[in-house]
């Protein structure tokens, strides 16, 4: 596919395939739980949908109010694809893990750690601020590649960090490969089958 698409990792949960299956593509009309645990997280949940209709090409269906998740780096570019572990699944019995290919403009790319500035509602800069504009235009730091202030990255570059990935819609060619996750009692191995293949 070239230079232009980048491969991606994501949990998800069956339903979202099967949607993709019957339909060619699936939106996420919902917040995650985890976004409305406190305000500062629907804040930032609110603040990135914000950023990718900016950032990205915009949503193509009024269905997509909020974005899909999914890995670029899981831990850096070197270990760049995701064990597939019960800790990385969503809570629930079974979870499919999909690799994915998608066209660069769909896709706002981040990095991990950074974002915990704006689910904490916190300043991105050695200064404490408190103008929630000033404050807010710091997070754009998140989505800068060449961002490496010591203080806040360790000065670890931004290919050997976790970078995550949001974007608007799955299509069905998006997918390279579908894998279903399931938990099996009294074993922390999981029972991994494949279910999908793209033939493209």
């Amino acid at each position: 596919m070239g230079s232009d698409y980048i491969t991606l990792w994501t949990y998800q949960a069956p339903e979202v395939l099967k949607m993709i299956l019957e339909d060619g593509i699936a939106y996420c009309d919902f917040k995650d739980d985890f976004a409305l645990e406190t305000q500062e997280f629907a804040h930032a949940y609110d603040w990135m949908c914000e950023q990718m209709k900016l950032r990205i090409t915009p949503p193509e269906s009024p269905n997509a109010k909020f974005p899909f998740w999914a890995w670029k780096y899981y831990n850096g570019k070197k270990q760049a694809k995701p064990r597939r572990t019960y800790d990385n699944m969503r809570p629930a019995q079974e979870a499919v893990f999909m690799e994915l290919k998608i066209h660069k403009s769909r896709v706002l790319c981040s990095d991990f750690e950074l974002w915990h500035f704006p689910l904490g509602g916190w300043s991105l800069s050695e200064e404490d601020i408190e103008d929630q504009k000033k404050k807010e235009e710091g997070w754009n730091l998140i989505f800068d590649e060449s961002f490496n202030e010591p203080y806040f990255t360790g000065g670890v570059k931004w290919e050997d960090r976790p970078i995550q990935a949001t974007f608007w819609c799955l299509k069905k060619e998006d997918i390279v490969y579908a894998d279903l996750l399931q938990t099996q009692p009294g074993r922390k191995a999981l029972k991994v089958k494949r279910i999908f293949k793209n033939k493209g």
